[in-house]
């Protein structure tokens, strides 16, 4: 596989949103996300296996005390389970994804995935 770079992927111009997401699991894409001046933008490769809610995802995760991360919120932050829920994240195999979407997110006209900053959307193309 060839190496795909930051510039391939911004030229291609293809904004991450949900709707465009979901018709991507299964095929490996490539992903990047502009960055202010501290940090570089970066490629991660992975093939796209879910999209997933961060409240789902915290089932994976021990926290000490209780079954797991998703028991310590409905225990402990029950009033946060609505945002939890809200909150997307891209599952995949190969680089991490480091991508999210929330429900509703007033930054975009429509559920677009981000990377560090809620404003700065993910751009991807696929690798075939």
């Amino acid at each position: 596989m060839n190496t795909i770079t930051v510039s391939q992927i911004f030229e291609a111009n293809q904004v991450l949103t949900l709707a465009i997401a979901k018709t991507l699991i299964g095929k490996t894409i490539a992903i990047t996300n502009a960055e202010y001046r501290a940090n570089r933008a970066d490629v991660r490769t992975f093939k796209l296996i879910s999209i997933e809610s961060v409240f789902d995802l915290a089932k994976n995760n021990t926290c000490e005390g209780f079954e797991n991360q998703q028991d310590y919120w409905i225990q402990k932050l029950s009033d946060k389970i609505s945002s939890f829920k809200n909150t997307l994240q891209l599952v995949g195999e190969g680089d991490k994804p480091y991508a999210t979407c929330v429900l509703g997110n007033n930054f975009f006209n429509e559920d677009t995935f981000f990377g560090s900053d809620a404003d700065r959307e993910i751009y991807f193309i696929e690798v075939k």
